[in-house]
């Protein structure tokens, strides 16, 4: 009995040295993502109804408070709602503005009851949080920096290349052009009346394995969205 009871005591004893080792290795692997991949650029708030949204943006040392580009960059899936995430390649787009004099503004996407992940898709007039927060974003951008909305230019990754599609459907006013990597666009939109024609380049690896080129990409959580 006593030797049954010592055995059980010391494999209680090396499960639990396990445990805390388990969750120490996780601990500091999220740290480390954390550090590697967690936005640093500074963050601002606008108010969009009754709900405060989030943003970054970068402003290069050229800025020198003379009208240029804003390029608005739309994260992909849950990047930018449950902590803000690094979007691909952000120092090389950093680079890329400070050499041409550019803007770089980096929404946070949302989960609400209708998106599918981060961004509302098939916008419609019933749900349009997004495009308002949008809106509401540029406005903050313009009282704080001198541009033009036919300067402002979009860029969307995965989940939000496909909101790319939304804003060329309902904020054709304010994007000159928007480019769409790594995703697809909708069959039938439920409301798509651009007010004007809008530039788009769409790019896409015939070998993606999670949006895939060759299929239609049907949203499971939520109907209203539609297949696209």
């Amino acid at each position: 009995m006593d030797c049954s009871f010592e055995k059980m005591t010391k494999t209680l004893k090396i499960f639990g040295i396990s445990l805390l080792i388990g969750v120490g290795i996780m601990f500091v692997w999220w740290s480390y993502l954390q550090n590697k991949y967690s936005q640093y650029l500074p963050e601002f708030t606008v108010t969009v109804g009754s709900d405060q949204r989030r943003y970054h943006r970068y402003v290069p040392e050229t800025y020198d408070a003379k009208p240029q580009d804003i390029l608005v960059f739309f994260q992909g899936g849950n990047a930018g709602s449950d902590g803000a995430w690094l979007v691909p390649q952000q120092h090389r787009w950093e680079e890329l503005a400070a050499e041409r004099g550019i803007i770089l503004a980096i929404p946070q996407g949302k989960v609400y009851f209708h998106n599918e992940g981060a961004w509302q898709l098939n916008t419609h007039s019933g749900a349009m949080h997004d495009v308002k927060y949008i809106d509401a974003m540029l406005d903050d951008i313009l009282a704080m920096y001198e541009f033009e909305l036919g300067r402002v230019y979009g860029v969307g990754y995965s989940l939000g290349s496909m909101f790319a599609y939304e804003m060329a459907c309902h904020m054709s006013t304010h994007f000159v052009a928007l480019a769409s990597f790594s995703g697809t666009m909708p069959l039938s939109p439920r409301d798509c009346n651009p007010g004007s024609n809008v530039p788009i380049m769409h790019v896409h690896g015939v070998d993606d394995p999670i949006i895939q080129y060759s299929k239609r990409w049907d949203w499971k959580a939520w109907d209203s969205v539609g297949t696209i």
